[in-house]
């Protein structure tokens, strides 16, 4: 038996086993009881999945999510019988793994409400071998789909390029956009035209929308308190972030992990453990252990040097505000600003001029030990000169 053999036939012993605990969880977390979630796994059964998930249809890899999730706790138990896991330093409780199994059972749920066939990308025909000839046909009939509805001719609308035919889509009324996807659905599933390639896009957001309806069919509803489900919506709104590492960025990070001016060390931890699993669950062409766990490098270091920096950042603001509660305490009150314009200075240059020399004397004032009255006469001789 070959090497890729032998892989095939891991891969379908362990689609098996993740089949059955994907079951189980279902009918642990009450979702073998909702029929938002069961007729959603109809739909998704047998769904192509798209170039990205070799495995199978959703319902394939959501099964490997949860196996995959259950593989990485086992190498994180604290200790032999105990209940708490760590994951990069951080204690997670039997709360936190349910909230995580939930989580992966439910993440990928709206791909039944989502998927949409379009004109390959330079890395999709790359990923699955479509030719140039064949995208270029993948085009032509989209274009000719799209002048069928919007009464644009197929020339002008080759013609204007990828980004701005998919401006055209965009503002289709909501009835003609779902006769375009239905058309284009029903031609990309007849696969005649391989330059057609499935996507999920929104997939995460819409599934997000869906939380309190699963949770509400399932009786999870009842069950977690406000703080697990708001764990939920996140991790399920966030599940695709951080597969695209190069895509996250400081403001990302920051609108992910900080809430109330503190940066949630337990929310990146769950996501990154969510995420991990999630790749993978994930088969492609490409993918290997060695890429894998580069990924997982890369992901690790991005996080850390962005909560490094907005460590850095909340140190520079905690400076600057002491700095101000010391130029207030010193002035009997005022700021620096307010000080200099009690000083008749007028707006502009001028104005720029004359807080240098505040500053400048404001530092004196305060290696003297004057009091806040000497200090703005002092300050003000500094001005004015």
């Amino acid at each position: 038996m070959s090497f890729v053999e032998r892989r095939e036939l891991a891969l379908e012993e362990k689609k098996e086993r993740a089949r059955l605990v994907f079951l189980e969880y279902q009918k642990k977390f009450g979702f073998n009881e909702s029929a938002a979630f069961q007729s959603r796994i109809d739909k998704m059964t047998g769904m192509d999945h798209g170039p990205y998930h070799t495995e199978g249809d959703p319902v394939i890899h959501t099964g490997l999510v949860v196996y995959e999730l259950d593989t990485l706790m086992s190498s994180c138990k604290e200790g032999f019988g105990s209940d708490t896991y760590v994951y990069r330093g951080v204690s997670l409780s039997q709360s936190d793994i349910e909230i995580l199994r939930i989580s992966a059972c439910i993440h990928d749920i709206a791909k039944a409400d989502t998927q949409k066939y379009d004109v390959a990308s330079a890395e999709q025909a790359e990923l699955v071998g479509v030719t140039s000839e064949q995208v270029l046909s993948a085009e032509q009939v989209r274009a000719h789909i799209l002048a069928t509805i919007t009464g644009i001719s197929v020339e002008e609308l080759l013609a204007l390029g990828r980004g701005k035919v998919l401006k055209q889509i965009e503002h289709l009324s909501e009835d003609d956009r779902q006769r375009y996807e239905q058309m284009m659905r029903d031609l990309g599933a007849s696969h005649e035209y391989p330059g057609l390639i499935v996507n999920f896009r929104e997939h995460d957001t819409v599934a997000a929308t869906l939380i309190p309806t699963l949770l509400a069919e399932s009786g999870q509803a009842e069950r977690l308190d406000a703080a697990a489900q708001d764990d939920i919506q996140f991790l399920v709104r966030y599940h695709m972030k951080l597969l695209r590492p190069k895509d996250v960025s400081q403001k990302l990070a920051e609108e992910m992990f900080v809430t109330d001016d503190v940066w949630s060390d337990r929310r990146m931890a769950l996501l990154i453990f969510h995420t991990f699993a999630d790749d993978a669950a994930s088969y492609r062409k490409g993918k290997t252990a060695e890429t894998r766990h580069a990924f997982q490098s890369e992901v690790n270091a991005l996080l850390d040097g962005y909560k490094e920096v907005w460590i850095k950042k909340q140190e520079e603001i905690q400076k600057q505000q002491q700095e101000l509660e010391r130029t207030k305490e010193a002035l009997g009150g005022l700021s620096l600003g307010e000080f200099v314009s009690q000083c008749g200075v007028p707006t502009g240059k001028a104005f720029g001029v004359a807080m240098g020399k505040a500053k400048r004397g404001l530092q004196e004032a305060l290696a003297q030990g004057l009091d806040p009255a000497a200090t703005q006469t002092y300050i003000r001789h500094i001005i004015i000169q």
